[in-house]
């Protein structure tokens, strides 16, 4: 993936949450019940609840090629968006 790519992605939604940190914490935060097709993808995120699995716009991000997206503290300061790559060049 284009580190320009992810670096707007990142850098937009950090813009959003200052905008508005209550909504976007939420919107993230959101479980939406998904499908077995969704929950056994090999790149997705989800959460297995019993017979239920479960996504987040987190999970999603989280899914995209060697980037790990989470919400972070640092200095006591809240960042939105924090983004590490792994694997890969």
């Amino acid at each position: 993936m284009e580190n320009n790519l992810v670096e707007s992605i990142v850098s937009y939604l950090n813009e959003l949450y200052e905008a508005d940190p209550v909504a976007i914490k939420e919107l993230i935060s959101i479980q939406v019940k998904c499908n077995d097709v969704f929950a056994n993808h090999p790149r997705l995120l989800t959460r297995k609840d019993g017979e239920d699995s479960y996504v987040t716009l987190l999970g999603i991000l989280n899914g995209i090629k060697e980037v790990d997206c989470s919400i972070a503290r640092t200095s006591g300061e809240e960042v939105f968006f924090v983004v590490k790559k792994f694997g890969g060049n």
